[in-house]
């Protein structure tokens, strides 16, 4: 609940007056508002610190915040200044850079602070998905309170982040050695998976109630379709894609789709998933939970060609994608999965090494009313790709 706003009715006026735009330097504004609230009780920058924030003022607050994370603030107090100073980046301007930026010269300082400090302050920042940033802070409060379970739990979330399977392992066995955790047993399933100890896996997701097929060594079985959270490649139009794929076992999914904007795994990868979700795909009757992507657990070989070309009627899109999938090819049409302004027709073709490239070109030219252009499947081909590298290039279509 927030605090009642202090802030005296003049200054607050400025501050309705700057967001409706009069044009006054909110630095200007957020100094008088850290003269006034110097020496004054922690309450009252609490509230203003609420009332910024509620108001959606911003620009004022950050600079306020700023100002208070160089003051000599208690522990308390300096934890909330901290969070709203992150937050306020994060998800008051929807700014993850800089968010990121902020929150490296916050754990810094941090870790000058005390070991509970760290762990809410690393807890925090695990929430907030900025994993690299609280990894030093997590380190730090376990290493100082080796016998607190909960920094334990929390330099395992680090360590399965950064893919550190054996440390993760550890870390999770140890907390469980102390006390029953459902979330540290998952996560000890998971780290069991990705090393390949699968009676180790077996008995932790019997000891949760999850069935596991009967099967000595790999249990993995296909079951249920589900989307997954896929991190995309720097320059993407956006952080992360959801591609389909089935379950196989309760932390990895052999995905169906094929991604468009990069990353780390291709259609037909096997691919670890976290145990916790992040969002649901709407559905007709019910809504499907959306998995995180943590590692590649078994890559699939294959190569992903981008085709690119013209505005092309839906149907005849629809014709050749068709044919593709008759003739044996994974193909995924992404025409428009970037958003609004995605322009053009834009397939993925990924082939297995025995496919034959110039047998997707045949399938391009069978289908006169869709025009694509793809240089690397006509290199692939072993033909000249300099017009189809003009022709995209022309067409201002060469990005992902």
């Amino acid at each position: 609940m927030s605090e009642p706003n202090p802030i005296p009715p003049a200054v607050w006026a400025r501050v309705q007056a700057f967001l409706a735009g009069d044009g006054e330097d909110p630095e200007q504004i957020a100094s008088d508002l850290v003269d006034w609230v110097d020496g004054r009780p922690a309450d009252d920058l609490v509230g203003m610190l609420d009332a910024l924030r509620d108001a959606g003022a911003y620009p004022v607050s950050l600079h306020v915040l700023a100002t208070a994370w160089g003051a000599a603030l208690p522990d308390p107090l300096a934890g909330r200044v901290a969070a709203d100073w992150i937050g306020t980046i994060l998800h008051g301007l929807g700014d993850r850079d800089a968010a990121t930026e902020a929150a490296w010269l916050i754990a810094e300082d941090s870790l000058k602070r005390g070991a509970h400090f760290q762990t809410d302050l690393g807890d925090l920042l695990l929430q907030w998905e900025l994993f690299e940033v609280a990894a030093p802070l997590v380190e730090a409060a376990a290493k100082r309170q080796p016998g607190d379970m909960s920094a334990r739990f929390n330099l395992g979330i680090v360590q399965k982040h950064a893919r550190c399977w054996a440390a993760c392992r550890e870390s999770f066995e140890l907390v469980l050695r102390v006390q029953p955790s459902p979330a540290a047993r998952w996560n000890l399933g998971i780290a069991c998976t990705a090393l390949g100890d699968w009676d180790a896996a077996r008995a932790a997701w019997t000891a949760l109630g999850v069935a596991v097929p009967p099967a000595e060594g790999d249990f993995a079985a296909p079951g249920e379709s589900r989307p997954v959270r896929l991190p995309t490649a720097e320059g993407a139009p956006r952080r992360w894609e959801v591609v389909w794929g089935v379950q196989i076992c309760p932390a990895r999914v052999a995905l169906t789709g094929m991604p468009r904007f990069g990353g780390p795994a291709g259609f037909g990868d096997v691919v670890l998933v976290d145990g916790v979700t992040v969002g649901e795909v709407r559905g007709a009757h019910q809504d499907t939970p959306i998995l995180a992507f943590l590692d590649v657990f078994e890559r699939k070989p294959g190569t992903l060609y981008r085709l690119a070309g013209p505005d092309a009627p839906r149907e005849a899109v629809g014709a050749l994608v068709d044919d593709l999938r008759a003739r044996g090819f994974a193909v995924a049409d992404w025409t428009g999965l970037a958003g609004p302004g995605d322009r053009g027709t834009r397939l993925g073709v990924t082939l297995a090494p025995s496919d034959d490239p110039r047998a997707v070109l045949d399938a391009l030219r069978a289908h006169a009313k869709v025009t694509l252009f793809a240089p690397e499947l006509v290199a692939a081909a072993g033909q000249d790709p300099a017009f189809h590298r003009a022709a995209l290039e022309s067409a201002g279509l060469t990005g992902l």
